[in-house]
């Protein structure tokens, strides 16, 4: 959990830090371009915003910030592929907080198949399920680049 803090930390906030990580930080846009389900606050359908993207030796840390709040997902010692994977997750608006219910993400497509650190751009469509409630399934695309 520790690790997982930091990371959403990092990721959350524009430190220098982040820039100078030995693992490359990805930044860029996503949009939620399908759901079904029941989501709380309505619909997500065609909401935006950044996303964050970084894979450390022990885990892969993908997060989106939509207006005032961010969603931090944190897969423990893999990678995403086409397979749900139950991953940990934060939540912030005005504090941080644990999301009480399960969450998975998998990535449907992914371009290069294999991201490096000279990378210089991510595509990524996937899934969340769970987005915001456990019947919530959003459906999201991202364009990354890196960040220095």
């Amino acid at each position: 959990m520790t690790r997982f803090l930091a990371v959403f930390v990092m990721t959350s906030l524009f430190c220098a830090a982040a820039s100078a990580a030995t693992t490359p930080l990805f930044r860029g846009e996503f949009e939620i371009i399908g759901r079904n389900g029941t989501c709380a606050g309505g619909n997500p359908f065609g909401i935006g915003g950044e996303a964050r993207f970084q894979q450390f030796s022990d885990g892969t840390a993908l997060t989106f910030v939509e207006r005032s709040q961010a969603r931090s997902y944190f897969l423990a010692s893999d990678t995403f592929d086409k397979t749900l994977k139950p991953v940990q997750t934060m939540f912030m608006r005005y504090t941080f907080e644990q999301i009480d219910h399960p969450v998975s993400i998998r990535f449907i497509t992914q371009a290069p198949v294999t991201i490096t650190a000279t990378s210089p751009v991510i595509r990524i469509s996937g899934e969340v399920t769970g987005f915001t409630l456990p019947g919530c399934n959003a459906i999201f695309r991202a364009t990354l680049v890196p960040w220095f």
